[in-house]
């Protein structure tokens, strides 16, 4: 409650810039003890399954400079940063792409394929393809991923897989494995080079 009270904010602010030396310190240790990590996954709630902890104006004001400082840093060190964050968020998304984040992971709450739709070019999103195998052949689970990877497999938009156990029979991970990997060497070619 103290990030709501103007009396407190003050405190809230010194506290939040000690805490992101706190976490510049661990990383940097991390990434000079295990430098062939790719990134970092960080976990922080920012809402119910209703609605956000606080509006996106708050957290633009103490939460975003903080975590930029540390996504910079990250950045910095040649890694990545992705957010998972329980609750029902989306309308936080523009403020953890203000905090730089380079991807962003939620719970099945939140309509991934919308905050693909709106934010897919700007942030990595984790995208839930709302695919039920039940009563489907093989034949159709294989195009269930090839129309999942159509969608949202675009150039210059590019999302990952949402893991749900819904869809996740051997013939659709096959799939989509097989049919991504093609997808995206053939967009690969057909960039033009100068």
């Amino acid at each position: 409650m103290a990030l709501y009270d103007e009396d407190q904010k003050v405190a809230v602010h010194k506290f939040f810039n000690k805490l992101s030396d706190l976490y510049i310190k661990i990383l940097g240790h991390c990434i000079d003890v295990y430098p062939d990590l790719d990134g970092f996954s960080i976990h922080d709630d920012w809402g119910s399954q209703k609605e956000t902890f606080f509006s996106p104006e708050l957290c633009s004001e103490m939460i975003v400079p903080y975590m930029r400082r540390v996504t910079d840093y990250i950045h910095s060190r040649g890694k990545s940063c992705e957010l998972h964050s329980c609750g029902q968020n989306i309308k936080q998304v523009p403020t953890m792409i203000a905090a730089g984040l380079d991807s962003r992971f939620s719970q099945n709450i939140v309509d991934t394929q919308k905050t693909y739709e709106l934010y897919g070019d700007k942030i990595l999103v984790g995208v839930d393809p709302k695919i039920d195998a039940e009563g489907k052949t093989e034949v159709e689970m294989r195009q269930a991923a090839r129309g999942f990877i159509d969608r949202f497999m675009q150039p210059g938009k590019p999302c990952f897989f949402h893991y749900t156990m819904d869809c996740c029979t051997p013939a659709f991970c096959e799939e989509l494995y097989a049919y991504s990997r093609k997808k995206a060497c053939n967009e690969v070619k057909s960039v033009k080079t100068y």
